[in-house]
Formats: C-alpha cells, sequence, structure tokens
C-alpha cells in the first residue's frame, strides 16, 4: 500500500509564507494541517524533531510545535503503524537531507 497511508507522513515542502493546509510543511500529510507555517525561506535549511511516543505524536519545526496529537483519538490516524520503517523521498524536485538522527525513547 501506500506509506503515507500505512503509517505517518511528515511534509516538508517549498511553501515559505503560505497558508496552511492539508499538505503544508510540518502536516500529517493530507490528514491534519499544521499548528502554524514555520517553514523557512528557499535556500535554508529547516529542522524537524518528530517524537512519536506510542499514540502521542509531536513535531516541533524550526523551534515551533506544529502538531501535538494523540493518534488514537483520531479516526484516520489510530490505526497506522506506530514503529516500522523510516523514509525520505522527493517528487522529482531537488531535496536535500542532512543530520537525521533515529533515538529509541
Amino acid at each position: 500500500g501506500r506509506t503515507s497511508k500505512i503509517g505517518m507522513e511528515s511534509q516538508i515542502e517549498g511553501d515559505h509564507g503560505e497558508p496552511v493546509t492539508k499538505t503544508s510543511t510540518g502536516s500529517i500529510y493530507d490528514v491534519e494541517p499544521p499548528l502554524k507555517n514555520m517553514s523557512k525561506p528557499a535556500g535554508e535549511w529547516n529542522v524537524l524533531e518528530i517524537t512519536l511516543d506510542g499514540d502521542h505524536y509531536k513535531s516541533v519545526l524550526n523551534g515551533e510545535t506544529v502538531q501535538d496529537r494523540n493518534l488514537a483519538e483520531h479516526p484516520e490516524l489510530k490505526h497506522r503503524l506506530k514503529n516500522g520503517f523510516i523514509a525520505v523521498q522527493d517528487h522529482g524536485n531537488p531535496a536535500v537531507f542532512r543530520n537525521i538522527w533515529v533515538k529509541p525513547l
């Protein structure tokens, strides 16, 4: 199946200064918009920290919380995988990642 529908997809997009949508940077892709758009302008590095502790999903983008959810309370997210693989991807546009850390809780 589609990985963004099996597990969690945190969106990273070149959308600095734009209104938030369900596909904005910091969204749980196509399900939950971020609390605010904290993405930096093109050419600047974004810093994203994601914590998944059981059903608690929190993401902090550039120092600001953009998601803080109890997945068990969300009808579309409560059955998604909370362990397994981690992937990074692009859709034909340049994307660069650095300093990726995975730390068990």
